[in-house]
């Protein structure tokens, strides 16, 4: 290929492999995931209704703290960086530098497998 060095064959061919790898992992989750949801509905069916929740709290406090959730979106930010920076430091992080070229790597599920694409580039 065009601009490509002699180990740069080896390097597509890893990130193929990683990136079917991951697509194969991807769909075995989704398939189980579809199995959970299943089972949840057929529960579901069968259940109680649940107790209605609460409006709010008390005067002047937030409906998230009301409902025990974190009003603290700093802490999520934070732990969120943390988990970036650890990605970063991989020894696959050069491997998810850049989008996958689903187009040039002849992987057409890839769009409907992957439906938000992310890389760390």
């Amino acid at each position: 290929a065009v601009g490509r060095s002699s180990g740069g064959t080896d390097m597509s061919d890893a990130r193929l492999a990683l990136v079917r790898e991951k697509l194969a992992e991807e769909e075995k989750e989704r398939l189980k995931a579809e199995r959970a949801r299943e089972r949840a509905a057929e529960r579901a069916k069968s259940a109680p209704p649940p107790p209605a929740k609460k409006k709010g709290g008390k005067k002047g406090e937030p409906a998230a703290a009301a409902f025990g959730e974190s009003a603290s979106v700093s802490a999520n930010v934070k732990a969120c960086e943390g988990v970036l920076k650890a990605l970063h430091k991989s020894p696959f992080a050069p491997v998810f530098a850049e989008p996958v070229d689903w187009k040039a790597l002849d992987l057409p599920l890839y769009p409907k497998l992957i439906k938000h694409p992310m890389d760390l580039g």
